[in-house]
């Protein structure tokens, strides 16, 4: 079978490899589809993305759809066949974030495609039956690689409180800032903001979502109840921290740099709170009956298509094109 390795900064080659043996309690995919993600470009430019680090020739790829053309020991064969979505962490089940049911922390999970456990820009991949999420029809194979990214937007809008009178700045347009931005939406917020330098891509944002570049986000002096850093730029972080009210709450969502400045006189004295949202726990299900209802619309943000062969045209996409929103690949 072919696959994308990534063999250390910038070097991305189409290789053949062996299709992998599934095991007990696994299933054999089909790749049919994988969207790249900022992760992916972090490990290709710099062979890092926040704490994973790339020790070694890896295949990149932790949003994917496949198709099931073979089952495991302890899995029903009827399971052959069906489309499904993957959910691409599998906790280890006894660690302390395991034991309280916060498994996104846990310390030994096993994350597909981040850095030392291959992913899935390749032909073939097995997975654990249990992370594999049948699709209904309706959800296209694209739209199944993005329950991942859209899970994280779950999540992430989790993290705050957003009621009927709030008011909600999202800073960073790619993909996550977006699907923040309509559930923050669907959530009631009275209003809702998408900030972004790079007027293409506000130009998928949906009605009633507002949109605005940072000198006109500046210029308008709005203050807001919630914000959403999704960019992971500290301007964008920057931004957000200074539009707030008093008593207001900034969740970071975004992969930003390891450490930075904060105006620590502001979040004292407006009393913020700051937190982080890390992946997701408990979202698949939710997520693929979104889509299937139609409450958001992932085929939408997929502005490129490219097949396996051109994976590194996929990961270079956001950097050389100003209307590249969300680049998949289609195997």
């Amino acid at each position: 079978m072919r696959a994308a390795v990534l063999h250390g900064i910038g070097d991305l080659r189409i290789e053949d490899r062996t299709r992998p043996a599934v095991g007990a309690s696994e299933v054999l995919l089909q790749v049919m589809v994988v969207g790249v993600c900022g992760s992916d470009l972090h490990f290709y430019e710099e062979g890092r993305s926040g704490s994973a680090v790339v020790a070694g020739p890896t295949v990149l790829g932790h949003e994917f759809s496949g198709r099931i053309i073979g089952v495991g020991t302890g899995v029903p064969t009827s399971r052959i066949g069906e489309r499904v979505a993957v959910e691409p962490g599998t906790p280890c089940g006894s660690c302390q974030a395991c034991t309280v049911d916060a498994y996104n922390h846990c310390e030994r999970i096993r994350f597909v495609g981040a850095a030392t456990i291959d992913g899935a820009m390749q032909e073939y991949i097995t997975v654990p039956a249990g992370s594999a999420y049948p699709v209904p029809a309706p959800v296209s194979d694209a739209a199944a690689a993005m329950i991942e990214p859209l899970s994280v937007a779950v999540h992430a809008v989790g993290r705050a409180p957003i009621g009927p009178a709030q008011h909600v700045l999202v800073s960073g347009a790619g993909p996550i800032g977006h699907l923040v931005a309509q559930l923050a939406h669907r959530r009631g917020a009275a209003s809702v903001w998408l900030v972004d330098p790079n007027r293409d891509r506000l130009a998928h944002a949906h009605d009633p979502i507002r949109i605005a570049t940072p000198d006109e986000w500046a210029a308008g002096g709005r203050r807001v109840d919630v914000a959403f850093e999704c960019s992971g730029s500290p301007n964008g972080l920057t931004a957000a921290l200074t539009s707030l009210r008093y008593e207001a709450s900034l969740v970071i969502v975004g992969v930003g740099p390891r450490t930075l400045e904060l105006p620590m006189d502001a979040i004292q004295e407006g009393e913020l709170t700051i937190t982080g949202s890390h992946r997701y726990r408990h979202t698949w299900p939710e997520a693929i009956q979104m889509v299937a209802r139609a409450d958001v619309d992932l085929d939408a943000l997929i502005t490129h298509t490219f097949p396996l062969d051109d994976a590194a045209a996929a990961l270079r996409v956001t950097r050389t094109e100003n209307a590249a929103l969300k680049a998949v690949i289609r195997l």
